[in-house]
């Protein structure tokens, strides 16, 4: 948020921090003794940010992950825990240094009972004056101490992401866990710190953590670990967290992260589960042409016979995670955004989380049957957020004809061109213009050759609510006019070209099946933005230019 609201964003961090910190793109991260040196406007503690973007219950920013573990550091950590049960990492004391750190700081002899629990292959990443605990309190044999091991953050940062679950304290570990998107558990005092509020059992900071709190004042933990060993030895929350799926409430693992039982009838025949290597259950064949898979974002629908979306949900878990990592710049909670060609909503279910429960997003998807996954997977992620519209986008109101892909064939179903069709379903067309929006901060554009009819037809809108612009421009013989156009409108458009595969993908696959292949997209800012935060891309010359250009 910082980076896409003041441009150039220096962080002065401790060397411990240096290495996670530089995971985040448009900072620049020097040593506390380099402040001297700088040349900068404005100052602020980093605990004050949330302060300084006036953030509330309803408008904390949830996008996680937003830290990142090298993915080569990860395989070598991944190699060192080995194991084959479920993986938990454990932490039991902060700095002793912070004030009232005996009542936040169980010791290893509160949580030695959880050792116990069978079937866990427990990691202890513990650090600093708390590891003196194991003098008194011996660690069993199956129990892997990498404390001793651990330079720095960064360090953590890659053993945590191979984890299945994560329990800590009230200290560090902890917050990097859920930063990092980690399924987290977190022992939390009687009078805890302020982020972690009252009597509830999630936090609004980090979406992939449960709490587990006292029930009393003092130094008894005896209730927290009861209840903590009683869910790690509950069958349906170690499927869901051995799956990905992170902790949950009852009705939810029973709904959406139960086993599915083989002998389930289903109208397109026996849905079935398949693994990866690492025995997670990754994806469920209907029988018929679409598929379920557990992603970064939840559960998705996908046609199976998609060769781009489909295919690297199916492996990745994902798809064009290079767009979300800029989307994550500028989208903000509150937020309203358009993304129009929203196809089954990969993008759709990313922006949701980002605007949060106090904005809004309206995904349009002309292909009727494109559009009816994309409801599912709405559906799916519980997006109350999402108003879906079954709808082509262009100049003016009227209808489009939407030629029909056979669902049982290979194809790129995010490529269909809908310029000039004589043949297929009649779709609405409707204007953007024509929605009377109050607001609209952004608008994405996928519509695969027709983006300068659907940017005509939200000139109003556009002149109005001044939106940041994310369009594709991968139609060489129309680049000209859209670039002309956006730039008339009083835009500075920068490239972007995020890569289908990426290394760092949900199921860690090394494999890239995509290899160089990439989306051609232009990032449009309106020109009385400042323009500083956007050096690292090359912006756009003129109608002239091309993106395979320099």
């Amino acid at each position: 948020l910082l980076v896409c609201r003041a441009g150039r964003v220096i962080v002065a961090a401790h060397p411990p921090m240096r290495r996670l910190l530089e995971t985040i793109e448009g900072i620049t991260v020097i040593s506390p003794r380099e402040v001297p040196l700088q040349d900068f406007a404005v100052q602020c503690a980093l605990l004050s940010l949330p302060l300084a973007f006036a953030s509330g219950l309803d408008s904390i920013p949830t996008g996680v992950p937003y830290l990142r573990a090298d993915p080569s550091e990860q395989a070598r950590w991944d190699k060192r825990i080995g194991g084959r049960g479920l993986r938990v990492g454990i932490v039991w004391a902060g700095n002793p240094v912070t004030s009232r750190d005996r009542f936040r700081s169980p010791g290893l002899s509160s949580v030695a009972p959880l050792f116990s629990v069978p079937g866990i292959d427990f990691v202890v990443l513990q650090v600093g004056p708390g590891r003196e605990d194991r003098d008194v309190n011996r660690l069993p044999p199956h129990v892997l101490d990498l404390g001793q091991e651990l330079n720095d953050l960064a360090d953590t940062a890659a053993i945590m992401a191979g984890l299945d679950l994560m329990i800590s304290s009230c200290t560090g570990p902890l917050h990097l866990a859920g930063s990092l998107g980690v399924p987290s558990w977190a022992m939390i005092p009687f009078a805890p710190h302020f982020t972690w509020l009252l009597e509830r059992t999630d936090s609004p900071w980090y979406p992939s953590m449960r709490l587990y709190r006292q029930e009393r004042p003092g130094q008894d933990w005896s209730g927290v670990m009861a209840r903590i060993a009683a869910d790690l030895s509950r069958s349906d929350l170690r499927h869901a967290l051995s799956t990905s799926a992170g902790p949950r409430d009852d009705e939810s693992v029973r709904g959406s992260m139960a086993p599915v039982d083989d002998q389930t009838p289903s109208r397109c025949g026996t849905p079935t589960w398949t693994t990866n290597s690492r025995n997670q259950t990754t994806t469920m064949e209907t029988g018929g042409f679409n598929e379920l898979a557990r992603c970064r974002n939840g559960l998705m629908l996908y046609n199976r016979n998609d060769i781009y979306i489909g295919a690297s949900l199916r492996k990745y878990g994902e798809f064009s995670a290079g767009e979300t990592e800029l989307f994550r710049i500028f989208v903000q909670p509150g937020m309203t955004v358009l993304d129009i060609g929203a196809n089954i909503g990969v993008h759709t279910i990313d922006l949701s989380h980002l605007v949060g429960t106090s904005g809004a997003v309206h995904a349009f998807e002309p292909q009727r049957l494109i559009f009816q996954t994309l409801c599912a997977n709405v559906a799916l992620s519980s997006c109350a957020n999402v108003f879906t519209h079954h709808a082509a986008v262009g100049a003016a109101k009227g209808t489009l004809l939407v030629p029909s892909l056979d669902p049982n064939g290979q194809h790129n179903y995010g490529g269909l061109s809908l310029q000039g069709a004589q043949q297929g379903e009649s779709v609405p067309l409707i204007a953007i213009d024509d929605l009377d929006l109050l607001v609209c901060h952004v608008m994405k554009l996928d519509v695969e050759g027709m983006e300068t009819e659907a940017l005509q037809g939200a000139a109003a809108t556009i002149a109005r609510c001044r939106p940041i612009l994310y369009v594709e421009n991968d139609r060489e013989a129309r680049s000209a006019e859209l670039i002309a156009l956006l730039q008339s409108y009083g835009y500075r458009l920068y490239w972007h070209f995020p890569p289908i595969y990426s290394a760092n993908n949900f199921r860690a696959d090394p494999e890239n099946i995509f290899g160089i292949t990439i989306s051609v997209n232009m990032l449009c800012v309106p020109g009385e933005f400042p323009q500083s935060s956007l050096a690292v891309m090359r912006e756009v010359t003129g109608p002239t230019d091309r993106w395979h250009q320099g």
